[in-house]
């Protein structure tokens, strides 16, 4: 007894063969994949705490330029050089960033003349995004 296959579509063995075979390609990629967006997010955190820098710069430049003393991240003239946000550090996790941009900020030395810009969470990264400081006289 003969059946009524028509010749279309694709046996059992097809099939898993191309699925395996996607698979195969899928597992060799991810690790790269991944690796390209922890890349990519270290890069951005970087950027983002120059950012912060050059903004609280600019400010302090147009106050006289020697001292960073009196200056906060709440203050206005910083902000508007932010664009009025801060910019996120994209290593930290979503907490962090919700909280504090994903950033300690500190102020220190005599006169409140050292800022201190680095990652306060570091989860999303194999590498810490680099801590910055500005020094004024």
């Amino acid at each position: 007894m003969q059946g009524t296959h028509s010749g279309r579509g694709f046996t059992l063995v097809e099939i898993l063969t191309v699925v395996s075979i996607i698979g195969i390609l899928a597992a060799a990629a991810m690790p790269s994949y991944f690796n390209s967006v922890r890349t990519a997010r270290l890069s951005s955190s970087n950027s983002n705490a120059r950012s912060i820098a050059i903004a609280v710069q600019a400010v302090s430049m147009k106050t006289g330029g020697r001292s960073y003393a009196g200056l906060n991240l709440a203050d206005v003239g910083v902000l508007k050089q932010l664009s009025n946000m801060i910019p996120i550090n994209e290593c930290a996790s979503s907490t962090a960033q919700a909280t504090s941009g994903g950033w300690t900020i500190t102020v220190s030395g005599t006169g409140n003349t050292t800022w201190t810009i680095s990652p306060s969470n570091t989860s999303l990264c194999t590498t810490a995004p680099a801590t910055i400081i500005l020094t004024g006289s």
